[in-house]
């Protein structure tokens, strides 16, 4: 598995150092606008700096499934399924080297952003104070302001679905592979199907019940999509073992 694992990490890693490069540029930018008094530089920095995140963490999913795609449809695959692996091994390991790398990039990006907040409090007069005049207002309306650990455990959850996401479209890609090949129009539904699938299942997340306990709802919550991200990559691993041909 760890060397299945390394080998998904060189196929990809490519985007990860430009991603790692623009990220080391738009801290330069921010630094060097705090420092030099340049506002519009430390404004461009912060909004760099969120787009890195933002469509990084996109990115990062979307070449996984596009990768595997290549995999299955090129001769490319040829090397991969000639390997002494299953095809659980295969996908469980682009899987978890994938989910280790979105929680990877987005613990460092919230470092990054705790990092450069602490620095600009401690250079910039008036900051902190005007961090709190902030606060008070955000406390003015709305009666319950979430906390800095309900924060991170939203975004924890925002990956936790975002992986989910990335399992589905393992699912659409082998069914597109498996079952649909040779089809027309295969690739349109695989796709339809994907959205169906992600629908289906944000209409049963609505159904789930809101616990008293802030802790137990957001441990529910990454439970369930953990039980639905296993159950699209066993049904991926089923259809790859049964139907995949190489």
């Amino acid at each position: 598995m760890g060397m299945l694992m390394k080998y998904e990490f060189r196929k990809t890693r490519m985007s990860r150092m430009i991603l790692l490069l623009l990220t080391v540029l738009s801290e330069i930018l921010f630094l060097s606008g705090l420092f030099l008094d340049w506002e519009k530089g430390m404004f461009l920095g912060i909004l760099f700096l969120t787009l890195c995140a933002m469509f990084g963490l996109f990115y990062l999913g979307i070449e996984s499934i596009l990768v595997f795609s290549k995999d299955l449809n090129t001769k490319q695959s040829y090397m991969l399924f000639m390997t002494p692996k299953n095809s659980y091994q295969i996908l469980g390991a682009k899987a978890l080297e994938n989910l280790l790398c979105i929680i990877a990039v987005s613990v460092i990006f919230i470092l990054i952003a705790f990092a450069d907040i602490s620095i600009a409090a401690i250079h910039l007069d008036g900051l902190t104070r005007f961090l709190e005049e902030i606060k008070y207002f955000l406390n003015s309306m709305f009666h319950n302001l979430p906390t800095w650990q309900e924060v991170v455990a939203s975004i924890f959850a925002s990956l936790l679905n975002w992986f989910m996401t990335i399992t589905v479209g393992y699912l659409a890609v082998t069914l597109s592979a498996t079952v649909l090949a040779g089809k027309r129009l295969n690739g349109l539904i695989s796709f339809i199907l994907f959205i169906v699938i992600l629908w289906a299942v944000a209409v049963a997340m609505e159904f789930l019940p809101t616990l008293p306990n802030v802790t137990a709802d957001f441990a529910m919550q990454y439970g369930i999509l953990l039980l639905f991200s296993a159950a699209f990559y066993f049904i991926s691993c089923q259809i790859m073992e049964r139907k995949l041909s190489v």
